[in-house]
């Protein structure tokens, strides 16, 4: 996917999470592991949200692309910023994917809330 085009699709989804009384505390957040679109709060939860984009869902919808690798880094990714940010670990954290299906002018939007939940011994 284009980087014009998945960054539409992460600026769509946070207008949909702050229509929907979402705090978006960061996005794009870099480590050497990975990369976290969007760090939000719903009430005290910290939510890592994945966002996926899928035109057309010929090869399976815009969430079923997140793959146990991306997922794994995903983890490594939220470890190292709750360890920049000390002040959230003691918050309930859950990963989240936010997909985006369709055209972009007018996208179905699916948020799926504990998308994925790692096991922390397989890591």
């Amino acid at each position: 996917m284009a980087k014009s085009i998945g960054n539409q699709a992460e600026a769509i989804a946070r207008k949909w999470l702050r229509n929907n009384k979402i705090t978006i505390k960061e996005k794009n957040f870099y480590s050497r592991y990975g990369e976290l679109d969007i760090i939000a709060l719903e009430g005290r939860t910290l939510c890592f949200i994945e966002v996926r984009y899928r035109r057309l869902a010929l090869f399976g919808s815009a969430a079923e692309t997140v793959a146990t690798s991306k997922r794994n880094k995903l983890t490594k990714t939220a470890d190292y910023y709750l360890m920049k940010n000390p002040c959230y670990t003691k918050h309930p954290c859950r990963f989240d994917i936010i997909a985006i299906n369709g055209d972009l002018s007018n996208p179905k939007i699916d948020w799926y809330k504990n998308a994925f939940i790692i096991d922390p011994y397989s890591r």
